[in-house]
């Protein structure tokens, strides 16, 4: 019986399948392919030397400022004065109502379409050098998003098989 023993552990040994004291099991070898050495580099390229020049900033334009002292007028009539008086083409809605008073001193065109479009409910909008000013309804816009189009899938699987004899 000690001999059936001794082969029976010899035999477990030379298959891998027990491990003792001082043993160590057998590394798996991976796949050909799976690791690869990098490629050697032949040369370090060298540092960037010569940089672009930034040119000085310019000083920007001042914007025409304009005064403007109303009160109680018709929207319409301010606008269409405001734009003569500025030399700015304006294409003014038909539907358009409501009376503006506005002090204004030195203050640009957007200033001041912005201190009216707090008083009456108006859009408005710069389209190459027209004014276009509409009112403020419920409008349909479309934007364009760039994103990456992905599309992911997975599939996994588990499974556990026994068998007891």
């Amino acid at each position: 019986m000690n001999a059936a023993l001794r082969k029976l552990a010899t035999t477990l040994i030379i298959l891998g399948l027990a491990s003792g004291p001082g043993c160590a099991p057998v590394p798996s070898r991976p796949a050909a392919g799976h690791l690869k050495p990098a490629p050697a580099v032949s040369q370090i390229p060298g540092t960037v030397s010569g940089l672009p020049v930034v040119p000085p900033p310019q000083a920007a334009h001042k914007a025409a400022t304009y005064s403007l002292v109303v009160t109680d007028v018709p929207v319409k009539e301010l606008l269409f004065s405001m734009a003569r008086d500025a030399h700015i083409n304006i294409d003014i809605h038909p539907d358009l109502k409501g009376r503006v008073t506005l002090n204004a001193l030195d203050q640009t065109v957007p200033q001041i379409l912005e201190r009216i479009a707090a008083q009456v409910p108006i859009r408005y909008r710069f389209d190459d050098k027209l004014l276009i000013i509409e009112p403020d309804k419920p409008y349909l816009q479309t934007y364009r998003i760039d994103y990456v189009n992905l599309t992911r899938s997975s599939k996994s699987s588990n499974s556990i098989a026994t068998q007891i004899a």
